[in-house]
């Protein structure tokens, strides 16, 4: 297989420019950085965690429950250089009455649950991670329950690291175990990607997840996924981002401070947008 994993001392989320309007452009291939601090994606979906507590098994982590948004808090201060991580932590893996081994699990819907997103453009996969051993899943859309391979999903074992290292996935590592429902895995059908700790114990009890990319990838991002600021916050509007408003309009543009100065036309409507799409004025 041509899983590659290169050890890294200090890993720096990468960063956008963010624009006033509610659509952002992302960098090449990042599905999410997480600069912003939420838990939405640029894809458009949303990360979230489970445990094996469905299958009657006694796994926990101790992610503290989303009063707002409802699952648990998956977004951590980072400890790798950038402004923040998504991940697991003080994981304890017990099989309770589960007939098979005991998990927890991170994972990412690209869109809505359980629907397709089409990554054919996405040429291999890459993310930064610290922590346990863990299977890295891609999810069929359709397959949220099972549906599609009986829960045999295409998945690659990543291991254990206790500095922050990259791990890099080709297509092809994506194996079915063969116990299942045999199915080709299809880039242009894949709704989810799940990052599982499966087994007798987590060494170390934690995994934490950093700037997931898919190579090739071109995604026109929603605004509240910014990698700049944190959603609704006027300061993340740089000057570079109304230059390049300015470019594709042929508009002259200029801020100054809080004062946004426009040229070049006689008459205009501007409506200005928040990170989150909603109409300031």
């Amino acid at each position: 297989v041509s899983l590659a994993i290169s050890s890294k001392q200090e890993a720096s989320s990468s960063s956008v420019s963010s624009s006033s309007t509610p659509v952002v452009a992302t960098p090449a291939g990042m599905v999410d950085d997480f600069e912003d601090g939420d838990n939405q994606a640029y894809t458009s979906g949303y990360w979230f965690a489970y445990n094996d507590k469905g299958d009657k098994g006694a796994s926990t982590f101790s992610n503290e429950e989303d009063a707002e948004n409802g699952g648990y808090v998956v977004i951590f201060p980072a400890t790798n250089g950038s402004t923040t991580m998504g991940g697991l932590k003080d994981i304890k893996l017990d099989q309770g009455d589960n007939a098979y081994d005991p998990y927890v699990a991170l994972g990412l819907n690209l869109a809505e649950e359980d629907e397709a997103y089409n990554l054919s453009s996405c040429k291999s996969i890459s993310y930064d991670y610290i922590g346990a051993a863990h299977n890295f899943k891609a999810i069929l859309a359709g397959d949220g329950k099972g549906d599609v391979t009986g829960y045999d999903r295409h998945t690659v074992a990543v291991p254990a690291s206790t500095s922050w290292t990259t791990a890099s996935i080709a297509w092809a590592d994506l194996e079915q175990a063969g116990w299942g429902e045999e199915v080709a895995l299809s880039k242009n059908k894949v709704s989810a990607f799940h990052w599982e700790v499966k087994g007798e114990s987590a060494v170390p009890n934690y995994l934490y997840v950093d700037n997931f990319k898919c190579e090739g990838l071109k995604i026109v991002a929603p605004a509240s996924s910014s990698s700049t600021g944190k959603p609704g916050s006027s300061s993340s509007v740089k000057p570079q981002d109304i230059a390049a408003i300015a470019n594709r309009v042929q508009l002259g543009a200029q801020l100054n401070g809080r004062t946004l100065q426009l040229s070049g036309a006689n008459l205009m409507n501007v409506d200005v947008f928040d990170m989150q799409g909603r109409p300031m004025m």
